[in-house]
């Protein structure tokens, strides 16, 4: 009996020491799920209150624009210590999402989402914007100079703007885009830049083959008009700066008589620097290539397009060509008799004025035409 009681006493005090464990090891994880949850809590707290403080840190913005004032770099974070994505050149423009207190702004430029500290960028006002916002994009569209004397074409949207060119009235101007304020993004002379619309009529198309088509059935002896040729080119924007330069080289040349016109002396002067750009000219065998000069052909076979143009009408000019060849490959501006191709050193094209008077060569160009007028003084 005495045994059996006492096996029952050390079971009891086994089982009471197992639920004391398991009680303690509950109450353990009990408080250790409350500590974390605390944690939880707190931590919560805390990014709930970063978030706000962020909030309160910088402020959206919607379609505001700014210039940047120089180059400048865009980073992948609001601070000097970022990360440089690329850098934006002076005087282009971004687009501004959000201001920080600090002085930076969250930018979008060219796609590409970055930071740029304010210290380096002008926000632009509305009616700065309207200056660079495009409202209309014009695919073959032409427009002509409609002022009494002449027009600047110049760098930016606004009269303020530097001019980079001047164009006569009656230019023909190609258009690319009509600018929010009613500025227009041209190309005259060669160069691209604005205009105002108020000095421009756009062209319907049958209005712009009527003013770009020939005009050579001009010839009138009685304003003294021995020969002229108008050529209409549709090659590249250096072609025609380069068209243009030489045209502005042989405008007002006077040729006296027994005098022989050497082309490539009046649009290469000597003693003056080469400012022609690269453009596509033959090489031989109808190949072509890129080099200073191209364009210039055109006005070399204008020139002679005039002069065979009047013998042809009847018209005895008094100009007896002596250098006269055609390009190794086929123009778009004259036909293959006209052609008279011109390359420093090799090729000239020359006339000598047989007349017992001077004459006069004059020129004139719009966007892609060139009219040689050739007159007697």
């Amino acid at each position: 009996m005495k045994d059996v009681l006492k096996r029952i006493i050390i079971i009891a005090l086994f089982l009471f020491l197992i639920c004391g464990t398991i009680y303690i090891a509950n109450k353990k994880i009990n408080e250790k799920n409350e500590e974390v949850s605390n944690i939880n809590v707190q931590n919560t707290t805390v990014v709930e209150n970063k978030i706000e403080e962020q909030k309160k840190d910088y402020e959206k913005l919607d379609n505001v624009k700014a210039r940047t004032i120089s180059n400048l770099n865009l980073r992948d974070e609001p601070s000097e210590n970022g990360n440089v994505i690329l850098t934006i050149p002076q005087g282009d423009v971004l687009e501004l999402q959000m201001k920080y207190n600090s002085g930076w702004y969250k930018v979008l430029y060219n796609q590409n989402s970055g930071y740029v500290s304010g210290e380096y960028v002008s926000v632009l006002t509305d009616e700065e914007v309207s200056e660079i916002t495009v409202d209309v994009t014009y695919d073959n569209t032409y427009a002509i100079v409609n002022v009494n004397d002449s027009l600047n074409i110049r760098a930016k949207a606004n009269k303020e703007a530097t001019s980079l060119t001047c164009v006569k009235a009656g230019s023909i101007l190609r258009v690319y885009e009509k600018m929010q304020n009613n500025w227009y993004k041209v190309e005259g002379n060669a160069i691209e830049g604005y205009v105002s619309g108020e000095y421009i009529k756009i062209l319907t198309e049958q209005e712009y083959e009527s003013y770009s088509s020939k005009i050579n059935n001009l010839l009138d002896p009685d304003k003294n008009i021995i020969a002229t040729y108008t050529s209409t080119s549709t090659y590249n924007k250096n072609s025609r700066y380069n068209m243009h330069l030489a045209a502005d080289y042989q405008n007002g040349v006077t040729i006296r008589p027994g005098e022989t016109y050497s082309h490539l002396k009046v649009v290469h002067p000597e003693g003056v620097e080469n400012i022609y750009v690269d453009s596509t000219v033959f090489v031989g065998n109808g190949q072509t290539a890129q080099a200073s000069g191209g364009g210039i052909c055109q006005t070399s076979s204008t020139t002679y397009a005039a002069i065979a143009y009047a013998e042809e009408k009847g018209i005895n000019t008094g100009l007896n060509v002596t250098a006269q060849a055609p390009h190794s490959g086929k123009v778009n501006y004259v036909p293959r008799k006209y052609e008279a191709t011109v390359s420093s050193g090799s090729q000239d094209f020359c006339f000598r004025n047989c007349n017992d008077y001077s004459i006069k060569i004059v020129t004139s160009y719009n966007y892609n035409t060139l009219t040689v007028t050739i007159y007697k003084l």
